[in-house]
């Protein structure tokens, strides 16, 4: 609602701007989309080629052409904001590494906001800190937010 609110205080009830926030918010999750593939894939072709193929995708017309769909593109927006910052966090140090991890819980709590389908990311969360960080990793990182690296091990 504060986005429409924002769009109403510029636009009034001119349709056009309220396009062009979901246009300029779905080039946004394109972007983050390219930096989230590129961090992970460490190959930029694989990444472009995946934020062009978000891009042009038919399912993704709803979110930008109709304008109450923006909650999709918002709360794809904080998700992957939250894991990029989350990634960020182990390389960080003190509090820094505290303020990143910070950033990435609110970015959360903005998404679930947004909607309620984020909900589900914590698991996506502990996914991706069991196949993807390395014992090392987790143990340097701060003690106060270990208990999301729950080990079976």
């Amino acid at each position: 609602m504060l986005t429409y609110n924002f769009d109403y205080s510029i636009w009034k009830l001119d349709p056009f701007g309220y396009h062009i926030t979901n246009l300029v918010l779905h080039i946004l999750v394109s972007l983050l989309l390219f930096f989230f593939v590129r961090k992970f894939t460490k190959d930029e072709r694989v990444a472009f080629i995946a934020a062009a193929l978000f891009v042009v995708h038919p399912l993704n017309i709803e979110s930008v052409t109709y304008i109450a769909g923006r909650a999709d593109s918002l709360m794809a927006v904080f998700l992957l904001s939250s894991i990029i910052l989350f990634d960020r966090h182990f390389q960080e140090k003190g509090i820094r590494m505290a303020l990143v991890y910070s950033l990435s819980v609110f970015s959360f709590v903005l998404a679930a906001l947004c909607k309620e389908s984020a909900i589900i990311f914590p698991i996506v969360i502990f996914l991706y800190a069991l196949f993807f960080k390395s014992q090392e990793e987790i143990e340097n990182s701060n003690r106060s937010i270990k208990f999301h690296y729950m080990s079976f091990f």
